[in-house]
């Protein structure tokens, strides 16, 4: 009689497991219905507020070339430049005085990533915001006693913000 109990408790356990899964299944699709904009593979738009640069007064304009992209790459590069365009995350523009470095990355996925290397010149003529960020050990603390976390992987991890306006030249 003893391995009846044990394949009758087994028996349960499968099928607790079953259960769980099934509910689980139906969660993620009602989510996914409920938040469909949050799993949407467009770029996110932040439509709450504009973003704004503010140019340092001597802040000079800085024009650096992109780094060079492999003939086999090109197309590849010119497809994810067409697809930001028709995104609304590029637009196109006949001339600039600013530009940043490009850097073309090929992910792991095999997705061509463009990323700008605005390290290159304009953070540097920025006006910064001085406001205190949180220490990780603040984080950390403000979490303390929570249940529920998530991770959330952006398959376009760009985030879409309107400009505004501003004096100076559109082209600058």
């Amino acid at each position: 009689m003893p391995d009846y109990q044990q394949f009758k408790d087994q028996y349960q356990c499968r099928m607790a497991t079953t259960a769980l899964g099934k509910i689980r299944n139906e969660t993620v699709t009602s989510l996914k219905a409920l938040f469909a904009d949050l799993f949407s593979p467009r770029v996110g738009r932040c439509t709450k507020t504009k973003a704004k640069l503010v140019l340092k007064p001597d802040a000079t304009p800085m024009y650096r070339q992109g780094r060079p992209v492999l003939f086999a790459s090109q197309s590849a590069v010119d497809a994810e430049i067409d697809r930001l365009l028709n995104e609304g995350v590029l637009s196109a523009i006949h001339h600039s005085n600013w530009a940043p470095a490009t850097v073309v990355v090929k992910k792991s996925s095999g997705a061509t990533w463009i990323r700008a290397d605005f390290s290159t010149g304009l953070n540097d003529a920025l006006m910064l915001h001085q406001h205190p960020l949180p220490t990780a050990e603040e984080v950390f603390t403000n979490l303390n006693g929570g249940q529920l976390f998530s991770k959330s992987i952006s398959p376009t991890p760009i985030y879409r913000w309107k400009w505004m306006k501003t004096q100076r030249n559109s082209s600058q």
